[in-house]
C-alpha cells in the first residue's frame, strides 16, 4: 500500500511539474490548475487522517515495547520456577531454595553463582540441536513419540527429563528465551525464562566425584581379669579357672572394614570352661565373624581352665587377633600367667555354719549369696509391611533380689541397655530388614550387694517380604472406555484409581497420591462428598491424597472420582510450550497414563495456531510502524506544499501577475 502511495504521488508530481511548465505558453490551462489544487487539498486531508491513525498505532506499538503483554495463565505445575521477571528472580529463588530449586539445580551440577551474570540468549528447539529440558510433571500427552521422558531423583525431588523438541508439533521448531551458563563440570546449560526449566545439550546428569572413605584401623586388646584362686599377680594353680576380657573394634569414623574376624588361639595347657555366644574350632576361639564393621567397639569375656596336672613353672601365654580385608592387628604380647605349686596346708576341721541374716552387711562368715534367676522372652510382629518387632521379657527370681536392667543384642549389633526394675519389660526394634534375625536378651539381677546376669534368652524373628503394589487407572463414560477418545462439554466421566497388592503381605497405611490438575483444567468434580466418603482430599496443588488402612494380600483398593466436563470450555492459553495445562487434552497418570482430547472452541484453535507464527516481537513491529509513520508524514507534508504552490500560481494568474 505504501509503495502504491509513493508511486501515485510521483505520478501526480510529474503531472504537476508538466502543468506548471506549460502554463506560461497556454494560459487556458489555468482551469486545470484549479482542478489539481482541489484534488491536492482532498488528498492532503486523507493523508492527514492516515498520518494521525499511523501515529496512534505507533503509540500502541511503543506501549507494547515498554509494557509487554503477560500470559493470562503465568504458571504451570510443570514449571521448575514460576513468576520469573528477570534473572535475579532465579538467583534469589536458588539462594532461598524455593520449591527445592537449589537442590534440583545441584543434581545437575548448577550452582546459584553459575546463574549470576548469565547472558540472555535465544535457543531453538529444533531436533538437530538436541536440547533436553527438565520439568516437574511426568505427563506425556503433549510429548511427541521418542521424547526420551525419564525420571530423575534430584536430591529428594523427582523431576522428568525429555527432549525439548518433543513439545513441538512436526516442523514447528519453537524458540525460547533463556539464560546461558556453564555448570561445575564446564557443561553448558540454559534456564528457560518462561518456566525456569533447566536445559542441556543431550540427556545429562551430573555425577559428583566419588569420595573414597577413610581406611579402617582395627584394634584389639586382651586383658587378664582374675583367676578362681585370686592369687596376687599372674600366678595361678593348676585347675584354676581364668577370666579374660577381649575388647575390639574399628577406631576410624566413617570407615568400613570388611570380612572381619576376631580370634584367640588358646594355649594347649588351657581348656574351655565357658564361652557364652562364642564358637571354637579346637583351641581356636572364634570370637566374631562379620562381613562389615563400621566405627564401633565391642567386648567379650571368656572363661578357661588351667588343665589339671600342668607342671609348676609353666608359662601360659596367648594373644587375641583381629583381621579384615583392609588389614588387622593383634593384642599386646606378654599377657601370660605362671603355674605355681599350691602351698601345703594342714587339714582344719570345718567350722559350724553360722546362722546368717542377709539383711545385714556381709561378713567373711556370712557372705551374701549372688542372685539367681532366669528369663523368658517372646516377640510380636505387627501385621502388614511393618518392620517393627516388640520383644517381651519376663524375669523370674529364684532367691529374692530384684531386676536392675535388661541388655539386648540384635544380631551382631552393639548391645543396648535399658535400666529398669520391671519384672516384665518390652522393647521395640524398628525398621528390621526382611529375613531372619536373632535377638539376645539378658536380665541383670541384684541381691543385696551382689549382681549377676541371667542366662541368654534368645528370640528368633522373621520379617516377611515388603508389600508391593501396582497402580493403574481407567476412565469411562456410561460404561464405555474413554481413553484415547474425544470428550465435549457436559460429558460425565468416571475415573477409577486402582491400587493392587501383589504380595502375600498386607500393606498397612498405603499413602496414595494422584495429580489431578490437568483434568480440572477442563472438568469439575461432580460430588465432593464422594471424595470425603473414600477418605480422599484435594490439596491446593490439585493433588488427590488418601491413606488406605490395610490392603490385604493379593487384593486391591479402588478409589472413584466422578467429573463433568465444563459447560463452557476455557480458552485459556498454555503458560508455555513446555506446559501441559490448557492444551485441549485431559491427561492423568496413576501407574498407566490415560489421555483424552477436548473439543475446544475455535478461538482456542486460532490461539494455538498463532504460536507457530514467526515471533517478531514488539520491537520489530514498533520499528516498522515508525518507518511507515515517517513516510506517511512526509507524503502528507509534501501534499500540503504542492497544494499551496498551486494556490499561489492560480492567484498570480488570476490577478495578471504572470
Amino acid at each position: 500500500m505504501t509503495l502504491y502511495i509513493v508511486i501515485k504521488n510521483r505520478i501526480v508530481f510529474m503531472k504537476f511539474k508538466k502543468l506548471l511548465t506549460n502554463l506560461p505558453f497556454n494560459p487556458s490551462l489555468l482551469s486545470d490548475v484549479s482542478f489539481y489544487a482541489k484534488r491536492l487539498r482532498q488528498d492532503a486531508q486523507m493523508r492527514r487522517l492516515g498520518f494521525i491513525f499511523l501515529v496512534l498505532g505507533f503509540g500502541v506499538q511503543l506501549m507494547a515495547v515498554f509494557y509487554p503483554a503477560q500470559n493470562s495463565l503465568a504458571a504451570s505445575p510443570n514449571d521448575i520456577l514460576s513468576g520469573i521477571t528477570g534473572r535475579s528472580t532465579v538467583v534469589n529463588a536458588c539462594n532461598a531454595n524455593t520449591n527445592h530449586i537449589k537442590d534440583i539445580f545441584a543434581r545437575f551440577g548448577v550452582r546459584c553463582t553459575d546463574i549470576v551474570g548469565a547472558p540472555e540468549v535465544t535457543i531453538s528447539a529444533a531436533e538437530a540441536n538436541d536440547f533436553w529440558s527438565i520439568g516437574r510433571l511426568q505427563s506425556t500427552a503433549d510429548l511427541a513419540a521418542g521424547s526420551g521422558n525419564h525420571a530423575i531423583d534430584a536430591n529428594g525431588t523427582t523431576v522428568w527429563q525429555r527432549k525439548l523438541s518433543s513439545w513441538d508439533a512436526a516442523g514447528q521448531n519453537s524458540t525460547y528465551t533463556a539464560w546461558h551458563g556453564t555448570n561445575i563440570e564446564g557443561r553448558d546449560f540454559w534456564i528457560l525464562k518462561s518456566c525456569g526449566n533447566l536445559t542441556f545439550k543431550g540427556s545429562y546428569l551430573y555425577t559428583p566425584p566419588k569420595q573414597q572413605p577413610p581406611q579402617p584401623v582395627l584394634a584389639v586388646n586382651k586383658k587378664y581379669i582374675n583367676s578362681s584362686s585370686k592369687l596376687v599377680g599372674n600366678a595361678v594353680y593348676a585347675g584354676d579357672t581364668l577370666t579374660y576380657e577381649i575388647d575390639y573394634g574399628n577406631t576410624v569414623q566413617n570407615s568400613l572394614a570388611t570380612n572381619v574376624a576376631v580370634t584367640d588361639q588358646l594355649d594347649n595347657n588351657l581348656e574351655i570352661a565357658s564361652l557364652a555366644g562364642i564358637s571354637h574350632d579346637g583351641q581356636m576361639l572364634i570370637i566374631e565373624q562379620r562381613p562389615t564393621m563400621g566405627y564401633a567397639f565391642y567386648s567379650e569375656n571368656i572363661t578357661v581352665r588351667v588343665k589339671a596336672g600342668t607342671p609348676a613353672g609353666t608359662h601360659i601365654c596367648n594373644q587375641a587377633k583381629i583381621v579384615s580385608a583392609q588389614g588387622g592387628t593383634t593384642s599386646e604380647s606378654g599377657l601370660c600367667v605362671t603355674v605355681v605349686t599350691p602351698p601345703s596346708t594342714p587339714i582344719i576341721p570345718p567350722k559350724p555354719k553360722p546362722s546368717c541374716d542377709y539383711t545385714k552387711p556381709a561378713t567373711p562368715e556370712c557372705p551374701h549369696p549372688a542372685p539367681t534367676g532366669y528369663c523368658v522372652a517372646s516377640s510380636t510382629v505387627p501385621g502388614g509391611s511393618s518392620r517393627d518387632v516388640t520383644v517381651k521379657t519376663q524375669t523370674y527370681l529364684t532367691n529374692g533380689g530384684k531386676v536392675t536392667a535388661y541388655k539386648y543384642t540384635l544380631d551382631s549389633s552393639p548391645t543396648t541397655t535399658d535400666n529398669t526394675g520391671d519384672l516384665i519389660h518390652e522393647k521395640t526394634f524398628k525398621g528390621l530388614n526382611p529375613g531372619s534375625h536373632t535377638i539376645k536378651v539378658v536380665a541383670t539381677m541384684q541381691l543385696n550387694d551382689k549382681t549377676a546376669d541371667t542366662t541368654v534368652c534368645p528370640v528368633a524373628v522373621k520379617i516377611a517380604e515388603d508389600a508391593r503394589v501396582v497402580q493403574s487407572k481407567s476412565v469411562t463414560k456410561d460404561g464405555q472406555d474413554m481413553n484415547g477418545k474425544k470428550v465435549k462439554s457436559g460429558d460425565v466421566l468416571q475415573f477409577k484409581l486402582i491400587t493392587k497388592n501383589i504380595t502375600n503381605t498386607s500393606y498397612v497405611s498405603y499413602i496414595g497420591q494422584d495429580y489431578f490438575g490437568d483434568t480440572l483444567n477442563y472438568a469439575d468434580i461432580v460430588d465432593r462428598n464422594e471424595l470425603s466418603r473414600q477418605g480422599i482430599t484435594l490439596d491446593d496443588k490439585n493433588n488427590l491424597n488418601w491413606v488406605s488402612d490395610v490392603i490385604g494380600p493379593n487384593s486391591q483398593s479402588v478409589k472413584t472420582v466422578t467429573v463433568k466436563v465444563k459447560d463452557v470450555i476455557p480458552t485459556t492459553n498454555r503458560p508455555s510450550n513446555v506446559s501441559t495445562d490448557y492444551d485441549c487434552t485431559i491427561t492423568n497418570i496413576y501407574g498407566n497414563q490415560i489421555s483424552m482430547s477436548v473439543s475446544c472452541p475455535l478461538v482456542k484453535s486460532i490461539s494455538t495456531g498463532a504460536t507457530s507464527l514467526p515471533n517478531t516481537g514488539p520491537g520489530t513491529s514498533a520499528t516498522i510502524g515508525g518507518i511507515v509513520a515517517v513516510v506517511a508524514g512526509y507524503l502528507f507534508a509534501r501534499s500540503r506544499i504542492m497544494a499551496r504552490e498551486l494556490a499561489i500560481v492560480r492567484s498570480s494568474y488570476s490577478s495578471g501577475g504572470v
